[in-house]
């Protein structure tokens, strides 16, 4: 869960990736922290996937923060 506190005046300004960019972690459609889209996890090529509410997204870094979704970024 994250709380977003105060005004919005941009919608992107309350992105996944934006929240990640502000505590200085990489996220973007094809990369979470040091992993890329291809690079192996598990011996097969691996893809950053979100999952909000339990629900894929494909949105990603550009998913804005809604009050009270839940949110599981992975690389598999």
């Amino acid at each position: 869960l994250i709380h977003v506190e105060g005004k919005v005046w941009k919608k992107e300004d309350i992105t996944l990736g934006k929240y990640f960019e502000v505590l200085g972690l990489k996220f973007a459609n094809n990369q979470i922290l040091d992993y890329n889209n291809g690079d192996l996890c598990d011996n097969k090529r691996g893809e950053v996937k979100l999952f909000v509410n339990e629900e894929e997204n494909f949105e990603l870094s550009s998913y804005v923060i809604k009050e009270g979704d839940k949110y599981e970024v992975r690389f598999e």
